[in-house]
């Protein structure tokens, strides 16, 4: 009994721990790139996927990661344009408009 509530403790200190860490990464994190995580791509972009860009060190790493993002997500790679990153980008702005006035962020 004392095993498993020492093993359930255990394992809620590492929640705890790992979501400051995200927290105190995001908080060194320039505005533009905290901007990109929070507000353009939080409800797509998966766990792995934010650990490593908050892992990032450079701005020039985190150029790369975001072309290389919008890249595997694009239904049409032989067109010019990333058809799916469009469309992303023009709901979030339909979406601001809409509830502008009762939303607490954009998107």
């Amino acid at each position: 009994m004392r095993v498993g509530i020492a093993i359930a403790m255990a394992a809620m200190l590492a929640l705890v721990s790992a979501a400051l860490g995200q927290d105190e990464r995001l908080a060194r994190l320039p505005k533009d790139a905290r901007g990109w995580l929070q507000d353009e791509v939080a409800y797509i972009i998966t766990d792995r996927e934010r650990d490593t860009f908050l892992a990032l060190e450079t701005i020039d790493e985190r150029k790369a990661f975001i072309d290389a993002f919008w890249r595997r997500r694009d239904p049409i790679p032989a067109t010019p344009q990333n058809e799916l990153k469009d469309e992303h980008y023009c709901r979030l702005e339909q979406a601001d408009r809409r509830f502008q006035e009762i939303a607490s962020r954009p998107g």
